[in-house]
């Protein structure tokens, strides 16, 4: 099969490296475009070509994208950063119109629910899905029941933001005044229970709106991302995603985080993109990238995914640069066979 050339967004981040590892891996990417803010990020240098972005609320982003498209003929662009999402939902006809490349994003109103944890729950509810019972601050006989109800510890988390970023354990009246003076935006959660419960899971929506396969992933956490993760058969969380997804209908991949309680599977955060763990999950044959190239671009009908059973296990590695701050062609040869497996 012949692959297409295409452009990653995000590359300095984990978003972005964990889709040019799952790229790195499909038979339909031909040529691997990278493209970050900043100059030294660690993805430029797994990529065919890389270029440096303005940044993406600036007007100069979009002109600039579109050029490297055209000189590059990408034909998938797929994002590794949540700004970039935003600016690129709002002008995909256009950017579509002018360089011939799909965009990989949702709708606008895809990404409003799903970058917005009480918008989150309100979906939920609406679509009769279990939802950590939550409250706004500013809604005082909100927060009363929420801790008449379940009691302490509560969570407190921005309602914008990713990365466990700003999340906040309280267990007390006491620290959760200090705390909620100390977030931004924040909404106030009952505490999912047990702890060594909690997993992700990928579903995959094709161009018909229609679930394409599901891997489960329990999860530890570190530094708010996926450190170590087993790949298991649970039905209960497998069917809890699928309902999630299938009715957000996001465009391509979603990942779903639940916990599984004493009341079943309870999703709390859905990202309607590609999330840190899509290199993971292309290592056990759930491949998003393949899969979106695939359906969105070459217009294939997807069959689902069977992944392999395993352990994940995240760690920390270095790229060396000489003075110059780029690496000659040997140097680059053996990165890439050690980081791009």
């Amino acid at each position: 099969m012949k692959g297409v050339n295409v452009l990653v967004t995000g590359v300095g981040g984990p978003v972005g490296q964990s889709i040019m590892k799952a790229a790195a891996r499909a038979r339909s990417v031909n040529r691997l475009i990278a493209t970050d803010l900043h100059p030294l990020s660690v993805g430029f240098h797994w990529a065919t070509a890389h270029y440096t972005l303005p940044p993406a609320k600036e007007s100069s982003y979009l002109t600039t994208l579109i050029h490297i498209c055209q000189k590059e003929q990408v034909k998938a662009i797929l994002i590794g950063s949540e700004v970039e999402m935003g600016i690129l939902t709002q002008a995909r006809e256009i950017f579509e119109h002018e360089t011939g490349a799909k965009v990989i994003v949702s709708s606008s109103e895809v990404l409003r629910i799903s970058t917005d944890k009480w918008e989150t729950i309100r979906f939920l509810a609406a679509h009769s899905l279990d939802y950590p019972r939550s409250a706004l601050p500013e809604a005082p006989e909100q927060l009363e029941a929420l801790i008449a109800d379940f009691g302490f510890p509560l969570i407190v988390k921005p309602r914008h933001g990713s990365g466990s970023k700003g999340l906040f354990k309280v267990h007390n009246q006491t620290e959760l005044v200090q705390v909620l003076q100390l977030a931004d935006h924040p909404v106030v959660q009952e505490y999912l229970q047990p702890d060594d419960q909690e997993y992700t899971t990928a579903v995959f929506i094709d161009d018909m709106g229609q679930s394409q396969g599901v891997i489960v992933m329990r999860r530890e956490l570190a530094a708010g991302v996926t450190y170590r993760a087993w790949v298991e058969e649970n039905p209960s969380v497998a069917n809890m995603a699928q309902a999630v997804a299938s009715a957000l209908r996001p465009l391509g991949p979603c990942n779903v985080q639940l916990r599984l309680t004493e009341r079943g599977p309870v999703p709390f955060e859905i990202n309607a993109r590609f999330s840190s763990s899509t290199a993971m999950r292309a290592h056990f044959g759930y491949n998003e990238v393949e899969m979106t190239v695939r359906c969105y671009v070459l217009g294939q009908k997807i069959t689902p995914p069977n992944p392999s059973k395993g352990v994940a296990l995240r760690f920390w590695e270095e790229i060396y640069l000489p003075e110059s701050g780029n690496l000659t062609t040997s140097e680059k040869d053996v990165h890439t066979v050690y980081s791009v497996p």
